[in-house]
């Protein structure tokens, strides 16, 4: 979770001097496309992409796409292509739960879930960050072939989390990976 969380420092550093640009009915790579309402604003880094409508800080979607051979910073598995969802979830939460940057960390649900026909996982979790800020995940997850698939809303516990997960769960159930060519 650390380099999550850098991760999203660099962004958001990132994208005061990049512009986030509006998502246009749906985002589009070469590997997912997803229908997002409008209203939200992207930022697309190439291996992964970040939509928020009210800022970063208040909610934010994570989509991303991670080669199954890039091991994670905190957990000491690594994923494989013939892995079960519960495992790659429990992988997931050792990452998460070892991470120095996330205080209070707190699996409030872990199930199967399918997404875009595959089997996966979901995850629902609230954690500190390290101002002291209660924040609440809903975290999806699917292996297909040699890549790894996470789809993650983000937001202050309080307020922001009840009041878009509905929207990030539509955008969920329209998110589809592209055929190969």
């Amino acid at each position: 979770m650390k380099n999550r969380l850098i991760l999203l420092a660099i962004i958001v550093m990132i994208a005061g001097c990049a512009s986030w640009k509006a998502v246009d009915g749906g985002i589009h790579s070469e590997t997912y496309c997803v229908e997002v309402p409008s209203g939200w604003m992207k930022f697309d880094a190439g291996a992964y992409v970040m939509i928020s409508r009210d800022g970063p800080y208040l909610q934010y979607v994570l989509f991303q796409e991670r080669p199954l051979e890039r091991p994670f910073l905190n957990a000491r598995k690594r994923l494989t292509a013939d892995m079960l969802p519960q495992e790659a979830a429990q992988i997931i939460i050792d990452d998460l739960s070892s991470d120095s940057m996330v205080a209070n960390f707190t699996v409030i649900e872990n199930a199967p879930a399918v997404i875009d026909d595959h089997d996966g996982f979901r995850l629902l979790f609230r954690y500190s960050d390290p101002k002291g800020l209660t924040l609440k995940t809903a975290y999806y997850g699917f292996i297909q072939g040699q890549n790894y698939y996470s789809l993650r809303f983000t937001a202050p516990q309080r307020y922001y989390f009840d009041n878009d997960i509905d929207v990030f769960e539509s955008m969920l159930s329209k998110f589809h990976l592209v055929a190969a060519r």
